[in-house]
Parts: C-alpha cells; structure tokens; sequence
C-alpha cells in the first residue's frame, strides 16, 4: 500500500487515482485536500504560461484554491508586519 505525505496529509495513492478519475465527491479529507494541491499546481503552471510572473495575486489565488475559501494574507487580528 503506497501512500503520499504532504504536511500531514496521508492519503493511498488508489484513492487519488480513483478522485481524478470518478467524477462524484471525495469522502476521504486528505484525499480531497491532495486533490486541491493539484488543481492549484495545474491552475499556477496555466497562469505562468500566460504570464511568466510569480505574483502576490497568483499565489493569493492557488491559496484559495487549496483552502477552498476566500481570504488574503495576513487577515487574521493580530498579526502584525
């Protein structure tokens, strides 16, 4: 049983072939969180072949995408720059 760890996330390699090949909802919580890993992954390779440039803006989204939500940077009360 071969498996994947990516900070704390473990999940069997059969499980993410079958999520990308199955279109239905992913039970399995660190399946769909290595799932979100590589949409954003795909999404920023897409948008550097647009445009070869790292930006706040590109890794804001990727963010999103990982976390499926919609906060920035640094929103959090309390942190301090």
């Amino acid at each position: 049983m071969a498996s994947s760890a990516i900070e704390n996330i473990i999940t069997i390699q059969d499980e993410l072939f079958k999520a990308t090949i199955i279109e239905k909802s992913i039970e399995n919580a660190a399946t769909q969180e290595v799932i979100h890993y590589k949409d954003a992954l795909w999404y920023g390779i897409e948008q550097i072949s647009k445009k070869p440039v790292l930006t706040t803006k590109l890794f804001i989204a990727m963010m999103r995408i990982i976390k499926e939500n919609h906060s920035g940077i640094r929103n959090v009360p309390g942190t301090q720059l």
